[in-house]
């Protein structure tokens, strides 16, 4: 097909209805790639979706690809409908990677992998797949990374979807795939140091120690700082040499350290970004405190498997301080110190829900409790609630739904249902579980009205936090659609008019209710994230967080913002 015929048909396309046109104009992108590669998925995802009222489109660009279909979860592809591209553009790169709310990582996740239309902008071609190709990388979803770049065309790739690629792969310990790519790259012009340094480690890697040191030669003759960089090279030759301290995490340096069976500077935890502190956890020849260092803040998240934490905790005994931002409270024990002291005791083995409960309490103390639920996950898995006191259902049954184990928590409330001993207490328990059970969708909720709120009430009085509780469990019925009775609100009146808590800047609130209410997915969903930040569901405001769950909600992000709420009442 010729330039010009590509070019007519594109114009064809954009005076049609906007339906067809994504259709036709996806379609005429297929047909103009090189036979072989791959394309973008605008078509696929464009016939599961019944409203498109783009007009103009611009659709047929790199851009638009993606690598989910509608069953997996992609999200309508025309999501940026009516959002200015600067305010993609603005926003895209502030999408928080540390978070450890699951909620939030998922719909960050399904917003980086769709395809879309994109509204028309100054932006170079190009641009907002790299953007979200990096925020991917940013969350350490190396794997939905390497999904995406793998739907991009190869001759469509630009010079940052290769690095992200072979960043990927060297820390995958996929050196050959590296190393391909760095030889490809150069073969196509001098290439920047990056491709270089990449090509010296495969030369030492393959036992070339004189090439590798031409390639230290020729990377200093560019001018590049290489004394680190010889030392690597060095050490993966003769297995001699001291390393320097101040050897940045980068993916490359990581996987040449562990080639040779070297350990980085413990310090390197502080800066590396999520995806190399997978590997460095993982990284047999490396320090003790440093894969600990790394392991505690990616397993808090949810990025590596608690199993995978528990032998190194035991590996060391001083105490850690509290989580990246979320500093430990004195004289209150810090949760991983909780933890650690569950592991020595082996209560996880002898009574994984009672060791579970101990975590998530501690948890809730500390304003980590979103983090304990992914330290604690094992135990959950394992912890039956037959022998169990009914108030363990309390605090687990939350803590698997956050985790998206929802047959295992009706099963915990199953048992409070059929407890025939301590039955005061267990439906008192479940009388408190009701109104979480109602926002997450839970079957035994399903008789459930706001009118048992008063009995609910009742129950809670004089509990510890039971004020922000009734709060919170109140604001996120009403903002997944429940209409709450006046006495109810009328009943906190006697508090404070002027709640502490981190609010949602106004600037957010103010375009948040009217994106959703024009059902604009994409820029809701953006705000929402941008907004939420790293800790929101623990940290931010009930009025901050009931906006964002019914903004989400109104723009048919339902599950999203269901999802949201039970965490945002299950954390506090």
């Amino acid at each position: 097909m010729t330039a010009s015929s590509g070019r007519m048909c594109h114009r064809t396309a954009l005076r049609r209805h906007a339906r067809r046109a994504v259709l036709l104009a996806g379609l005429c992108f297929i047909i103009t790639l090189p036979p072989g590669t791959a394309s973008a998925q605008v078509v696929a995802d464009a016939t599961a979706t019944e409203r498109i009222e783009i007009d103009p489109l611009d659709v047929v660009g790199v851009d638009t690809t993606g690598a989910l279909t509608v069953a997996e979860g992609a999200l309508p592809v025309d999501m940026w409908r009516d959002t200015p591209r600067s305010l993609i553009d603005e926003l895209l790169p502030r999408l928080p990677g540390e978070t450890p709310s699951p909620a939030t990582r998922s719909l960050m996740r399904r917003l980086l992998l769709t395809g879309a239309a994109i509204p028309p902008g100054e932006a170079e071609p190009g641009r907002l797949l790299d953007e979200r190709a990096a925020a991917l990388w940013r969350m350490g979803a190396t794997e939905d990374l390497l999904q995406l770049i793998a739907a991009v065309p190869v001759d469509r790739r630009s010079p940052r979807l290769w690095q992200l690629e072979t960043n990927a792969h060297l820390l995958a310990g996929n050196a050959s795939a590296a190393c391909r790519t760095a030889e490809d790259q150069i073969a196509t012009g001098p290439g920047d140091d990056y491709w270089h340094e990449v090509t010296g480690f495969c030369q030492a890697l393959a036992g070339d120690r004189d090439g590798a040191l031409l390639t230290v030669a020729v990377l200093s003759e560019r001018g590049a700082d290489v004394a680190a960089y010889r030392a690597m090279i060095e050490a993966l030759g003769s297995g001699r040499g001291a390393i320097p301290e101040d050897v940045e995490p980068t993916p490359l340096s990581i996987a040449m350290l562990r080639a040779a069976g070297r350990s980085p500077d413990p310090k390197v935890a502080e800066q590396a970004d999520l995806a190399v502190l997978v590997t460095i956890a993982r990284a047999e020849p490396f320090a003790q405190p440093l894969r600990l260092a790394a392991g505690e803040r990616v397993a808090a998240i949810g990025l590596l498997p608690a199993e995978e934490l528990y032998p190194l905790l035991g590996h060391t005994r001083q105490p850690m301080a509290g989580f990246r931002g979320v500093p430990a409270r004195t004289p209150l024990k810090s949760t991983v110190a909780v933890l650690r002291e569950t592991l020595a005791s082996g209560q996880d083995r002898d009574d994984p829900a009672a060791a579970a409960v101990q975590v998530l309490t501690a948890g809730l103390s500390n304003a980590d409790w979103l983090q304990a639920t992914h330290f604690v996950a094992p135990w959950l898995e394992s912890a039956t609630p037959r022998t169990q006191p009914p108030a363990s259902a309390r605090v687990i049954a939350p803590a698997l739904l956050v985790l998206d184990e929802r047959t295992h928590a009706e099963a915990w409330l199953d048992g409070l249902a059929g407890n025939g001993e301590g039955a005061t207490a267990a439906a008192a328990t479940l009388q408190a579980l009701l109104p979480l059970a109602r926002i997450a969708r839970l079957r035994q909720a399903q008789a459930w009205n706001v009118e048992l709120l008063a009995d609910w009430r009742q129950a809670e009085q004089g509990r510890t936090g039971a004020r922000l509780r009734r709060e919170r469990e109140l604001a996120m019925l009403q903002a997944t659609g429940e209409t709450i009775p006046g006495p109810l609100w009328r009943s906190l009146l006697q508090n404070s008019a002027q709640v502490p808590g981190i609010e949602l800047d106004v600037a957010f609130r103010a375009q948040l209710t009217p994106a959703g209410g024009a059902r604009r997915v994409g820029e809701t969903a953006l705000l929402a994230l941008v907004g939420l930040g790293r800790d929101g569901p623990q940290i931010l405001s009930t009025a901050s967080l009931e906006l964002v769950v019914s903004s989400l909600r109104a723009a048919g992000l339902e599950a999203d913002a269901r999802a949201l709420a039970v965490e945002a009442v299950s954390a506090r």
